[in-house]
């Protein structure tokens, strides 16, 4: 409220929206406070994600969404105390300017102050840029909302802090109400109210609207979010101050109302007509030209319906970009009809288990209990269905669905044949292999070695299917005509990935390796594949957990946990043939020659390799020495080391894709290996580079890519992780070092200014 016979100052440069950024911009710059501000932002920062976040470690990534998505957590620190220097003062009522002008300079003050932090904040991607790819399309996105969520909460504060006179309350009310709004999505974690409040949670969530965002999508719902509220809290601070002006008008109530209409319009049909950019160099969340001309081919009406329980959507929001994607892939076709259903809400469980699909187990909000849940997409064509059982993202989605709408359009059935030949059971030792390929698409037959097939039994030879791909695993009991037919096989035209070595394993007891005359290894150097006689060890290995309650004589001791490095189990980091990299089991080198594998009409190449730190563990006294305590953690002197071929492939001349995939672990793919190698989560890499193997010398390369697209190598693969350890310290104090010296110049210079402007007025 005016009060009466006080003045009004003419200072402030005549209302001008210029005039009044100088001067809140001058307030910032001539305060100490703010240079601390600004270093404890962007210290905290760095320090969350390279320290908190273990970047350093083996666990270290150069994924950028834990950096940006902790931003805005320490905000709620940062932007009620920065807003807190521009706080509203009773003078300002009686300034020659409008409400509107001095809310504008106060936020654009506000936010050169962070965007000062921000740019920064760069040196947080360019220092990760030297240990590994940074992925510049999600940093450009992130950076772009990034700068939203500032813009919008910087109206927050200065609404705040214009409707509250006491600085110190005000303080506090921002920083609830900003806490509150980072994290109105997590109330599904705690809590299990109904969905509409917690439909409402993630939209007024800011930190919701980040997700997109992270994956190199620009989403016009999350656009449109956060400029509506950032002119909401603009107008309402606009309001604050008019109100205090005693601006009571009817024109002002009008006006006010019309303008919550509008804002609660926009809000509300963002997310029935909405856009998305996707910025990704390969377009991964875009429908690919390879479903196009798929789709093309859909000549009846094709319906894809979602089932998707509400408690997972409001969990995860990848789960959204789910639904995003089909929508926009059945947009391309008007033959194509999509709807999403909840099963629980619409009774559809039993019509779910029918079509074979069973519910997942997750853990109920704030309870210690588990209930199930849907997310499976079921496709329906000219009577014919084909089900996805579970998807919780859109990563893989596509090659998923254009697998199952290639077959009912395209009649393609992907069929491959499957032979075990080391004495192992499908059921029992590999038990993962066939439920894993069935995911995939495939149609699994189980065929036999011609010598101890028995058709009358149903026990057909291999040799059979010259047109069906083959996978051998393990050839230890095939026998000279069991060989001499999967060599014809693969110079007849056949498609073949074959997993052997010269050796066999005990993996069920001491890991005892025993060499053996394996016929289909001898065989396969009239190909040029050749085969060392030894094995392959690498510094780049898997950590095994060993649990002992025991002494070496069997007596009972003290229970303890040790973690020993393997170097016989090799990790394989990302590469073109295995993108998210893979252990292997005590794996052999192999060699080629390309004079004879030319003599086929074959062209060896490198299929997977080690690293550069690999070396061969010869026989010591006849036997190898496998026990983890004891074997070699690294090459002696003398050793050989350097990158080995694991896997090599065998090309037809004037072919593109490979004929043959011959790789020297046949154990990687068996049940209790996978099992030594998973976590918490079981760990199907291998067993997707065996899937992807096949696609590829089936000739479907096109619809690999579609798999592997959304796979990113985040791996710090630039560094090795013994220079990453020793050098971490180094590299987190010069980031420290120059964001000081940065921040400290510009304080220098602001101080050197101003005394040369106060020298000068004297």
């Amino acid at each position: 409220m005016f009060k009466p016979g006080k003045s009004i100052p003419q200072a402030d440069g005549g209302g001008k929206l210029k005039q009044l950024y100088k001067k809140y911009l001058y307030k910032y710059a001539i305060n100490p406070f703010t240079y601390i501000i600004c270093a404890l932002f962007v210290l905290y920062s760095i320090f969350q994600f390279f320290v908190f976040h273990h970047f350093f470690g083996e666990t270290g990534t150069t994924d950028l969404h834990q950096f940006f998505s902790g931003i805005p957590y320490i905000c709620i620190f940062v932007i009620p105390t920065l807003g807190s220097f521009v706080s509203f003062s009773e003078d300002e009522l009686y300034l020659p300017s409008s409400s509107l002008a001095m809310v504008a300079a106060k936020m654009l003050s506000l936010l050169t102050v962070l965007g000062f932090s921000l740019v920064l904040m760069l040196v947080v991607p360019i220092t990760v840029s030297f240990y590994g790819d940074v992925d510049v399309s999600s940093l450009f996105t992130s950076y772009f909302v990034l700068i939203l969520y500032f813009i919008c909460s910087t109206s927050l504060a200065v609404f705040i802090f214009s409707a509250i006179t006491i600085s110190g309350f005000a303080f506090v009310v921002c920083a609830l109400v900003l806490a509150a709004v980072n994290s109105l999505h997590l109330l599904a974690l705690y809590v299990n109210p109904n969905s509409f409040i917690v439909s409402a949670a993630k939209f007024f969530s800011f930190a919701w609207h980040f997700d997109a965002a992270g994956k190199g999508l620009l989403d016009s719902r999350d656009i449109i979010f956060f400029l509506c509220a950032f002119i909401l809290f603009a107008f309402l601070a606009v309001l604050s101050i008019e109100k205090k002006r005693d601006n009571n008008s009817l024109f002002i109530k009008v006006f006010t109302l019309l303008f919550c209409l509008m804002i609660l319009m926009l809000f509300a049909n963002s997310s029935r007509f909405y856009t998305r950019l996707d910025t990704t160099s390969d377009h991964s969340f875009s429908v690919s030209k390879f479903s196009k001309s798929l789709l093309d081919e859909v000549q009846e009406p094709l319906d894809i319906t979602f089932y998707q329980s509400s408690s997972l959507r409001n969990l995860y929001p990848q789960t959204q970009d789910a639904d995003d994607y089909l929508s926009e892939y059945a947009g391309y076709s008007n033959l194509i009809t999509y709807r999403r259903l909840d099963p629980e809400k619409d009774n559809l469980t039993e019509t779910l288990s029918a079509y074979g699909i069973q519910g997942q187990p997750i853990q109920e909000s704030g309870k210690n209990s588990y209930s199930l849940v849907y997310s499976a997409i079921v496709i329906s064509y000219l009577g014919q269905m084909e089900t996805i059982p579970f998807v919780l993202s859109a990563d893989t989605l596509e090659y998923d669905l254009d697998g199952r709408i290639q077959r009912l359009v395209r009649e393609k059935t992907r069929i491959v044949q499957l032979v075990l030949g080391n004495g192992m059971t499908l059921e029992q030792d590999y038990s993962y292999l066939t439920p894993y390929l069935e995911s995939q698409g495939f149609v699994v037959v189980q065929t036999y070695m011609p010598s101890l097939s028995y058709p009358e039994a149903g026990q057909m030879p291999f040799s059979l299917y010259q047109n069906v791909p083959l996978i051998v695993l393990g050839t230890a009991h095939f026998m000279p005509e069991d060989a001499e037919a999967l060599v014809k096989f693969i110079q007849n035209g056949g498609k073949a990935f074959i997993a052997t070595s010269p050796y066999t394993v005990d993996i069920k007891n001491d890991w005892s390796i025993l060499p053996i005359d394996d016929y289909v290894v001898y065989r396969l150097q009239e190909l040029g594949v050749y085969y060392r006689d030894t094995v392959t060890a690498d510094i780049s290995n898997f950590r095994i957990t060993l649990y002992g309650d025991t002494d070496a004589e069997g007596n009972p001791v003290t229970a303890k946990t040790e973690y020993i490095n393997y170097s016989l189990w090799p990790v394989l980091m990302t590469q073109e043939n295995a993108p998210m990299g893979m252990t292997v089991f005590w794996p052999t080198a192999i060699d080629v020659d390309k004079d004879v594998s030319s003599d086929y009409g074959f062209v060896p190449r490198p299929y997977l390799v080690t690293s550069s730190s690999a070396w061969q563990m010869e026989q010591i006294d006849g036997q190898f020495i496998t026990d983890p305590f004891i074997c070699e953690k690294s090459p002696e002197p003398n050793e050989e080391r350097g990158q080995f071929n694991l896997s090599v492939s065998l090309t037809k001349e004037g072919e593109k894709e490979p004929s043959a995939i011959i790789i020297g672990d046949q154990y990687g793919f068996a049940t209790g290996m996978i099992g030594y190698s998973s976590g918490t989560a079981l760990d199907v890499r291998n067993l997707s580079f065996l899937a992807d193997s096949i696609l590829k010398i089936s000739g479907e390369s096109e619809i690999l890519a579609l798999k592997n697209r959304s796979i990113r190598n985040t791996t710090l693969y630039k560094k090795d992780f013994a220079s990453i350890q020793k050098n971490s310290g180094i590299a987190i104090f010069f980031m420290c070092f120059i964001v000081i010296a940065v921040i400290a110049a510009v304080g220098l210079s602001v101080m050197l200014y101003r005394a040369k402007m106060n020298r000068s007025s004297k």
